[in-house]
């Protein structure tokens, strides 16, 4: 493949092999698109076939570099977030990287809940996250109408810390998380 060739298409010159339904990653390939994440629209599965062009490849890493936090989030919080951000990113040439940025958002979630108790409280630090998240809601730092929404990333975060077996996220459900941390680091951390 000539150099302007690859400045054009993250395409696979030849068939990328999968073992148990994921890339076989070599030195070759590593930068030619996962043909599972190009099945999937920002709506979600698609049967139609997605060629791998600078334009395709631009557009999905665009989806999520677009999402960032406000700088008044704490920066260790900020730093945990871009990593999240970053392998869901890569996931267009590893799809598997979609699922590690989406479990590491869980523990941005468990960080975030911790930082802003143990500013508010520093006695409450080492509670647990369940106790942590019951004095937020119960001192009127998390809405009441999102009481659910909390209590699913608890035991979402449980799931990503204890896994029975391994999970894959698509590219939606990872933007969707990302945005969803997004919206909570913010109203927790810039909120007047």
């Amino acid at each position: 493949m000539s150099e302007s060739n690859v400045a054009e298409s993250f395409d696979e010159p030849r068939p990328i092999t999968y073992q148990d339904g994921i890339k076989a990653l070599d030195e070759e390939n590593y930068l030619w698109a996962d043909r599972v994440g190009l099945h999937f629209t920002p709506l979600g599965l698609s049967g139609a076939p997605v060629m791998a062009t600078r334009a395709e490849v631009d557009g999905r890493v665009k989806s999520f570099t677009d999402i960032r936090v406000s700088d008044a989030v704490p920066s260790e919080l900020r730093i945990l977030f871009e990593f999240a951000k970053g392998a869901m990113v890569y996931g267009v040439f590893f799809y598997p990287l979609y699922t590690l940025g989406w479990e590491q958002l869980s523990r941005v979630f468990e960080a975030m809940v911790t930082t802003k108790v143990s500013s508010l409280d520093p006695s409450r630090g080492a509670s647990s996250l369940f106790d942590k998240l019951q004095w937020l809601k119960d001192h009127g730092h998390l809405p009441a109408s999102d009481s659910d929404k909390y209590d699913l990333f608890r035991q979402w975060r449980n799931r990503v810390a204890h896994p029975k077996e391994h999970t894959l996220v698509g590219p939606p459900d990872a933007r969707r998380m990302l945005r969803e941390m997004r919206d909570l680091l913010d109203f927790l951390f810039a909120s007047p």
